[in-house]
């Protein structure tokens, strides 16, 4: 079986040439200024495959994992521009137990979004741009360093393992420290992937970024990169994602890592302009 890493790093050899699409804004006509046949007629009309049917908000919580967002490239609220692909993402959300897909159309406006694909081919994503890596790699060391300065991992590693699980009188301070002492092992795990990325030298695909090639501190860039992105101005990102089913032909997805510039027809028109 070809290992997991080996296909990233033949992945990110076959990028080294390819160039991003880049910064791009979506969405220059106010959709509260259109009918509904000219919402749904719109070249920038993107859909969201959802579980079951619900009423979109701006208020959704959708880095519950409850809700109908995603998390394969940071937390966000996930769309493609094909209404094929978002039946396929809805069949996939409802594990096909569901005969009926669930598709909302969804508009953008004055969406301010990173292109991940390759200039030269949208078909393929390019490498993640070096000031983006750079930039993320030191929000990451912004993160984490003073929060944990004079913090020893092994004061709770000792207190852990001094008492017993069935010790009740210890049982909220011991849940305390082994969740303080997992999340500083996870963010500093991801912090030295990242810092091996960089010492490698070679163009860097996302999801090795991210962590997402099965790595067990993964979760923390599901919300970190979200975060980032929309520090440095950025409402979301377009990338080629795998399908989640066979049917799927590496779909186009705009994920939005804030719903202030996307909704649907009905969300705009309550939107005061």
């Amino acid at each position: 079986m070809e290992d997991k890493q080996d296909t990233v790093s033949q992945q990110e050899t076959t990028q080294a040439l390819l160039e991003p699409i880049g910064v791009r804004v979506i969405g220059e006509v106010d959709p509260r200024t259109l009918t509904e046949e000219q919402f749904r007629n719109s070249p920038n009309l993107l859909f969201h495959g959802a579980k079951e049917d619900f009423v979109f908000s701006r208020d959704f919580d959708y880095e519950n994992f409850q809700n109908p967002g995603g998390f394969t490239i940071g937390a966000g609220f996930y769309t493609t521009d094909n209404e094929e692909e978002a039946r396929h993402f809805s069949r996939a959300r409802q594990d096909n137990s569901s005969e009926t897909r669930v598709v909302l159309p969804i508009l953008p406006y004055q969406a301010r979004i990173f292109d991940l694909r390759a200039r030269n081919n949208q078909s393929v994503n390019a490498p993640v741009p070096n000031e983006i890596f750079q930039g993320y790699l030191n929000f990451i060391e912004s993160k984490f360093g003073p929060k944990y300065e004079g913090y020893n991992p092994q004061e709770d590693k000792d207190f852990i393992n001094g008492h017993s699980p069935t010790d009740e009188t210890s049982r909220n301070e011991r849940i305390k420290r082994s969740n303080r002492l997992l999340n500083f092992m996870s963010s500093k795990n991801y912090l030295e992937s990242l810092r091996r990325l960089k010492r490698r030298g070679t163009p860097i695909n996302l999801r090795s970024m991210l962590s997402e090639m099965g790595d067990k501190h993964r979760g923390y860039a599901s919300f970190l990169f979200p975060e980032f992105m929309q520090k440095e101005g950025y409402d979301g990102i377009i990338y080629i994602e795998g399908g989640d089913i066979p049917e799927q032909k590496n779909p186009t997805t705009y994920v939005f890592y804030g719903l202030e510039k996307v909704g649907t027809f009905e969300s705009w028109r309550e939107t005061k302009q």
